[in-house]
């Protein structure tokens, strides 16, 4: 709650404070242009992938190992971020802290079914690219974002950390 407070997060609409992991070679991609879902895949659709807890973007990590010379990004990155060879502290992992509006979320424990209703669709499509529409809402509107719960049960995908999936860089703030 302190933090909703501190940072002025909007909880209309469901505004928090997540976290993105990601591969070295794409972290100056992402701080000049945000985060992309056309350039995104999971197991839960063509989204960005958020969490609220560090050990779940773990998995979508690399290490960035040593300072890379040339004209690559991550040679780019490196001389934007450090001044020397010697200052590149070896084994690095790249996250961002982000803003992210979830809106009107649907929540799964599978990536199929809405834990609030298990017959309702929670994909219009089947390229799992845009969430259903909200039930009982004229004209329709799609939720906003996916939410996939985790507990150490076999009918979960997930058993320790929940995952945030927005199918909109819009809806995300680095």
């Amino acid at each position: 709650q302190s933090l909703t407070k501190a940072l002025r997060l909007d909880e209309s609409i469901n505004e928090k404070v997540l976290l993105h992991g990601t591969k070295p070679e794409v972290v100056l991609a992402i701080a000049q242009n945000g985060l992309n879902e056309r350039f995104s895949d999971g197991h839960f659709g063509s989204g960005l992938y958020l969490a609220e807890d560090a050990s779940k973007i773990d998995q979508y990590c690399t290490p960035d190992p040593e300072f890379a010379s040339g004209s690559d990004s991550l040679a780019e990155l490196h001389r934007s971020l450090y001044k020397s060879t010697d200052e590149h502290p070896g084994k690095v992992f790249y996250c961002f802290v982000v803003r992210a509006m979830l809106g009107f979320p649907v929540y799964t424990k599978d990536g199929e079914t809405n834990c609030s209703n298990g017959d309702e669709r929670i994909w219009a499509t089947d390229f799992k690219r845009e969430l259903a529409a909200i039930p009982g809402v004229s004209p329709p509107i799609p939720y906003h974002s996916l939410v996939v719960e985790a507990k150490e049960d076999p009918s979960y995908k997930l058993k320790r950390h929940r995952e945030f999936i927005t199918f909109s860089g819009d809806r995300i703030l680095l």
